[in-house]
Parts: C-alpha cells; structure tokens; sequence
C-alpha cells in the first residue's frame, strides 16, 4: 500500500495558558484506489487554567473495492459490483481516544443491483452505446466503444443503489445518551 501521511499541529494563546490541539492524517492507499484506509486523530490537550478537559476524537475507516478489469471500459453485466468496509470513531474526554466514553462501530456493503441494470435498458444513452457496437470503428473491440453514451452507460452500470450499513453503538456517551432518550 501507499503511504501518504500528513500531520498537522497547532497552539493557540489564551491569556495565562496554551489550549494544544493535535491533528494527525493518515492516507494508505493502493493502485487505482481499491483498498483504502483512512486515519483521523484530533486531540485537545488539558488546559487547568480554563478548566478544560482533554479530548480526543479518532476515525478510522477502510474499504475495498472491485479489482479493476484487465482492459480499459471493461464490465460484465451479469455480476453486481460490491465497495465493503469497516470504520470506527472513537470520541470522548480523554487523552486518548481508547480512553473516551464514546465508540461507533460500522460495517457496510454498498451494490450494484440487477433491478438498476434491467432499468438501464430503457435509457436513451444505453440504446445509443449498444447502437455503436456495429459501427465498424468498434466492431471488433471486446470492450465498450469508447464513446460519451457508454461513459455515461457504465457510469450508470456501476453505481452503487443498494446500502447495508450495520452499526453499533459500542460505548455511548451521557451526551449521546440523553440525546436519544
């Protein structure tokens, strides 16, 4: 995976104290961005003089995606495409964010769906793109023609319309609590 790292640090002046906060970035990827992970971690330092507690609030979400086909414009029709991943905060008056009182964990799954590719069927750039198979300048591509009605065709193709999120609130805080009750 590729590494690309940015941290970001900052302190403001108060009068007869410093408020610190700390913002770390982390961004790993692979070629054609397929699988991803992204780290976030902001940290606000105790300052006793104001009577400010310490808090922290961390990200973390990772995700994959389809492998990319070996040619370009390339799609099976039969096949749903399907991004899954996992991310996770973690907040709360802490130093650091294992020690806060809140953590959300989350799953998901987004798709393609056979219902989007029967409906696609009957859209005008679809008949277009499907027209252009016979012109002999893509007569023998194996691919889609490389034309803006089949851009706009595997666009559509390839969009994800299904959404299954599982979430879980694994610790919650006062503040999260009183706003559900």
């Amino acid at each position: 995976m590729h590494h690309d790292i940015v941290q970001y640090c900052c302190l403001t002046h108060y009068a007869a104290s410093t408020n610190d906060f700390r913002i770390n970035f982390a961004y790993e990827f692979t070629p054609g961005n397929i699988q991803n992970k992204i780290k976030l971690q902001i940290n606000r330092a105790e300052v006793p003089a104001l009577n400010i507690q310490p808090y922290s609030v961390c990200l973390a979400l990772e995700n994959k995606y389809p492998d990319l086909t070996p040619e370009f414009l390339d799609y099976d029709p039969n096949t749903n495409l399907i991004v899954n991943g996992k991310a996770m905060i973690q907040y709360g008056a802490a130093k650091t964010c294992s020690q806060g009182d809140g953590e959300i964990k989350v799953n998901f799954e987004h798709s393609t769906t056979e219902e989007a590719r029967e409906k696609l069927k009957d859209k005008w750039y679809y008949k277009k793109c499907q027209a252009a198979w016979n012109r002999p300048e893509w007569k023998n591509r194996k691919t889609f023609p490389v034309t803006e009605e089949c851009f706009m065709t595997l666009y559509d193709a390839t969009l994800a319309r299904k959404y299954t999120w599982d979430i879980s609130l694994v610790k919650v805080t006062m503040t999260l609590t009183t706003i559900q009750d």
